[in-house]
């Protein structure tokens, strides 16, 4: 299941016709010999209920859905004096997807002075390239969601976007097959991002998400976004982008952080997003001095360490293969 235009969700139901066909639905061909056909179905979103009725109906008569569509993922990821984190995404990424997702993935560095060695090293191995993004560290605003709108209208030609945050780490095995899968089965999400944890282990609380929305509940959060690409969505990443919005309403102003207002506009749309079963380890802000210097410290200590066991397999990997 897949969206093909403005508004649309096309199905396609494949059938193998050796299966007693009698009680199948009028528009299916009767037929003649073993074969597998294939019918594609227009909805639009929001009708979920006639999608799942569907569904019954051809699964009584044998026919399976293929959520399973060809993808290719246009990935992004800034650099913003984060280069260690960087390197920990990026390893962590491609330890944790061996196989099966076809990605192509660019990093845009907003003139960094920290060490990039480490990282321009192993993004040198695994092909992956370091493009200036044109801004520095001293913008007067936040220039992330600049990088993604040009990004997104850059590259028409994906299935999907991915945005990534340079603190991320992947924890789990096939994490983006895992959200592709959880995607698919909704046809009213415009995206997908996964479970967020502190520590890599414990998934951060209920409680914790509700004093604070912008987490993942009020916005999708660009940290690990994974986006179907539509026409919709171009057109309101060309028109609106994803930009820091301050709202001012008549007695208050509202800040609107990167995505916000985006997933709003959505909201207009039906289309929601959610929260895939896939966990990964996010550092948060990392490029900001907000932290203290116990929490900075606290939290280069568990990069470091992630980064060192990753960097330990990867040798243990390569000496093997000498």
């Amino acid at each position: 299941m897949r969206p093909q235009d403005r508004g649309y969700f096309e199905i396609w139901i494949w059938l193998d016709t050796s299966t007693d066909l009698m009680d199948a639905p009028p528009l299916m061909p009767k037929p003649l010999e073993r074969t597998t056909i294939s019918i594609p179905i227009h909805l639009r979103p929001h009708d979920s209920a006639g999608i799942v009725a569907i569904f019954d109906h051809f699964r009584c008569v044998g026919a399976t859905v293929d959520i399973n569509q060809p993808h290719h993922i246009a990935a992004v990821s800034v650099n913003h004096n984060t280069s260690a984190y960087m390197e920990l995404m990026l390893r962590s990424l491609f330890a944790r997807h061996q196989a099966g997702v076809s990605l192509s993935l660019t990093i845009f560095d907003n003139a960094s002075t920290d060490d990039m060695r480490g990282l321009r090293s192993y993004a040198t191995q695994v092909h992956v390239p370091i493009a200036p993004s044109g801004f520095s560290l001293t913008t007067e605003y936040n220039s992330h969601g600049d990088v993604l709108r040009r990004f997104v209208l850059d590259h028409p030609n994906c299935t999907h976007y991915l945005f990534l945050d340079a603190d991320v780490c992947f924890i789990e095995a096939n994490t983006l097959l895992t959200m592709l899968a959880n995607l698919e089965r909704n046809p009213t999400l415009f995206g997908i991002g996964p479970r967020m944890s502190w520590d890599g282990i414990t998934e951060i609380p209920m409680a914790v998400r509700q004093s604070n929305p912008d987490i993942c509940d009020a916005r999708l959060h660009p940290c690990c976004a994974l986006i179907p690409n539509t026409p919709l969505f171009r057109s309101v990443v060309e028109v609106i982008g994803f930009a820091c919005v301050k709202y001012l309403w008549a007695e208050r102003e509202e800040y609107l952080d990167t995505f916000k207002l985006m997933t709003r506009v959505m909201h207009t749309h039906g289309l929601h997003h959610t929260l895939s079963s896939a966990l990964i380890q996010h550092f948060f802000c990392v490029s900001y001095e907000w932290d203290s210097a116990e929490t900075q410290r606290h939290k280069t200590e568990m990069r470091d360490q992630r980064l060192a066991e990753l960097r330990f397999l990867e040798a243990q990997k390569a000496a093997s293969l000498s």
